[in-house]
Order: structure tokens, then sequence, then C-alpha cells
């Protein structure tokens, strides 16, 4: 979302909801050099790294050109 709040002032807004799972079980290494996958992880895991929310908030002051 984007709002101008005056001739020179805007704010943005953004939200998202990621629920980033594993839809099937795998196999996987712990260490390297890995010959055979051991470590299990099970379907539904979050995927590590990716957040559950992100909100980014912004104001801007200044003419566009």
């Amino acid at each position: 979302m984007s709002y101008r709040l005056a001739d020179a002032l805007r704010a943005q807004l953004a939200y998202t909801y990621l629920d980033a799972t594993y839809s099937d079980a795998f196999r996987t290494c712990t260490a390297t050099p890995c010959a055979t996958p051991t470590a299990l992880v099970d379907a539904g895991n979050r995927l590590p790294g990716v957040p559950l929310n992100n909100l980014y908030a912004a104001i801007r002051f200044g003419r566009s050109r």
C-alpha cells in the first residue's frame, strides 16, 4: 500500500505471510564429505531462513522528478 499524506510526503506499508514447509520427507547430509545421506528431515518442517512474517514500512519526503 502506498499513501500520499501531503504534497511531498508518502507512506508505504507491506506485509507478507509465508508458511513455507517441506511437503515430503527426505534424507540429507549433516557433514561433508557425505557418501550417504542419513539425517531425516520430516514433512511439515519449516524451511530454514524463510521468515513466517515480513513487515516493511517507509516514509518518504520529497518531490518525484
